[in-house]
């Protein structure tokens, strides 16, 4: 579970060394924390799904973080919104989340990592 924290410590910064393909983009975008989710269950092509398919989806990077999957991509540019419409989309994704850990009785662990 440390090194996942680590990881994610990462991508939160701008690194020198340059080894993940986040580290080449990195410099180009604010960001603010992460959401790490412990669980069974793999949830990142589902998350992908609901950003990709919602009204404010407005492109992918084909194939970013998405080599081991059948998604277009994991990493979508979302349109400029108010924050209001980003809260929407992440309300969406944690129901989806919460709501299958809980009906199938899944172990899981939240936690935040702000940077």
């Amino acid at each position: 579970l440390n090194g996942v924290k680590k990881r994610v410590k990462r991508h939160l910064s701008v690194p020198e060394k340059k080894h993940w393909h986040i580290d080449r983009i990195s410099p180009y975008f604010e960001k603010h924390g992460a959401v790490i989710i412990y669980s069974e269950e793999r949830f990142e092509c589902r998350i992908s799904n609901i950003i990709k398919n919602s009204d404010f989806h407005e492109f992918s990077i084909e194939k970013f973080g998405s080599t081991d999957c059948s998604c277009i991509s994991h990493l979508h540019k979302i349109k400029n919104v108010t924050y209001s419409d980003r809260l929407e989309i992440l309300k969406k994704i944690g129901t989806l989340i919460l709501k299958s850990i809980v009906t199938e009785n899944k172990e899981f662990e939240i936690q935040l990592v702000r940077k």
